[in-house]
């Protein structure tokens, strides 16, 4: 594995830990409808991230 890849797998693992905290905030909420529109909207980025980075092939990632 090189350093491209585990940069990935770091920047992976953080977005998944952020989706998972975000998640959880978000079953906290009362009511299905309750969920504030800045909570949906980290989620909906942090998804974006996620396929993003997940889809790039290996060692070309460029931030």
């Amino acid at each position: 594995m090189n350093i491209a890849d585990l940069a990935t797998e770091g920047r992976l693992a953080s977005v998944d830990n952020q989706l998972a905290r975000l998640a959880t905030d978000l079953r906290q909420l009362r009511g299905e409808y309750a969920a504030e529109l800045d909570t949906l909207h980290k989620i909906d980025q942090l998804l974006d991230q996620r396929l993003i980075l997940s889809s790039q092939p290996t060692g070309q990632y460029c931030d």
